[in-house]
């Protein structure tokens, strides 16, 4: 037995030397996992846009790993709900013990909380950059409700609205953007002839849409979210001859997109053509809705995190800085740059309904639905005349 100690230490000199090389040089030893929590809706009336999200995601991380780094993603199924949210971070802080997360549009305020208590960066997809302003570690990844709005503005302006109707609902977000399309067309000269805020459920579209058009505006412009954008399009449908309508036609739902044809809208950023490519070529079919914002936040979430050995900072720390900088960058969803509200804001893009697909307006289409407003105006004017 004899010959089993020479051997014996040989393998222990071995093991000694194998675990030193692998301490020395992290990218021999196994990498820990940066994982992002994502509180997203997989299912209820939002499914569509939180599947589009997952299908993003998974692209940008196809793409992220390799040897040197691995990205986890770590679904919760929040069914756009206030209680599901809360207890979706809360699940994903203290079991899952993501390094960062993600959220969509008004849950970012719940995400937030358990955001800034356990100091993970948070990166929402919202239009409304006051969670981002309020806290810490959260930021937003979208043109912001004031870009949007004023672009807006400017697209009726230049097909020369004067009259404008406004009906929104109750819910935080699309109240503030009906508030700001307001203040923004009373401040270009234009005339707010009808304002009215409503319940997002249960809404009496028949009356609310009837006593808009007794106004006689020139445009009834919505501020709803789906699935209230589809029905107060299936309302107004009776009146499209005397009037043009307008919203946030991108949110509706491809079965449904039809109800918008050959309507104007402003569409929140601007899609990199390698980006359609990519998503075409794996699921066979266009993106939907946010599967571009979706692809650059897990970007840039994993690059900050890849800049913390290089700065001796932490994962947080690291990221947090790396948001707070990011400058032309050209991302899925287009250029991307970090303003003083910490929005990450994509460049926003005039656009039509046509063949219930959306693409970008023309100087043609302008002109045409210019001429459509000056129909409408006269059709008006000969009416008060009678």
């Amino acid at each position: 037995m004899a010959f089993m100690k020479p051997l014996f230490f040989s393998l222990l000199t071995y093991l000694f030397f194998l675990t030193s090389l692998l301490c020395t040089h992290p990218a021999l030893a196994e990498q820990k996992p940066f994982r992002i929590g994502v509180v997203i809706p997989l299912s209820g009336d939002l499914a569509y846009v939180g599947d589009d999200i997952r299908r993003g995601m998974e692209l940008a991380v196809a793409d992220l790993n390799n040897e040197n780094q691995v990205v986890e993603l770590i679904f919760e199924d929040n069914q756009f709900t206030a209680t599901k949210t809360v207890s979706a971070a809360k699940k994903l802080a203290d079991q899952d013990n993501v390094d960062a997360f993600v959220s969509l549009w008004d849950m970012a305020d719940l995400v937030a909380i358990t955001a800034e208590r356990k100091k993970i960066p948070h990166l929402s997809i919202r239009w409304n950059p006051e969670v981002a302003r309020k806290n810490t570690y959260t930021f937003t990844l979208e043109s912001t409700y004031e870009s949007v709005v004023g672009s807006q503005i400017d697209l009726l302006q230049s097909i020369g609205v004067n009259r404008l109707a406004v009906v929104g609902s109750e819910s935080k977000s699309p109240a503030i953007a009906a508030d700001e399309a307001e203040r923004r067309a009373k401040k270009a000269g234009l005339e707010v002839v009808y304002s009215k805020r409503v319940p997002s459920i249960d809404v009496s579209f028949n009356s609310i849409v009837s006593s808009a058009v007794a106004s006689q505006p020139d445009v009834l412009m919505f501020h709803f979210f789906s699935p209230n954008i589809e029905l107060a399009l299936r309302k107004s449908q009776a009146y499209k001859t005397r009037l043009l309508r307008y919203g946030l036609f991108n949110e509706i739902p491809d079965n449904e997109k039809h109800l918008a044809e050959g309507l104007p809208f402003v569409r929140m950023y601007r899609a990199s053509e390698w980006f359609k490519e990519k998503f075409r070529a794996e699921y066979g079919q266009d993106f939907l809705v946010r599967a571009p914002h979706a692809y650059d936040i897990v970007s840039l979430l994993t690059k900050g995190a890849m800049t913390a050995q290089e700065q001796s900072l932490s994962r947080t720390d690291a990221i947090v800085k790396y948001l707070h900088n990011v400058r032309d960058y050209e991302g899925a969803s287009g250029k991307l740059s970090t303003n003083d509200s910490k929005s990450i804001e994509t460049e926003v893009v005039w656009m039509i309904m046509e063949d219930a697909k959306p693409r970008e307006a023309t100087e043609e289409d302008l002109s045409r639905l210019a001429a459509r407003v000056r129909e409408i105006q006269a059709g008006r004017k000969v009416k008060d005349v009678s």
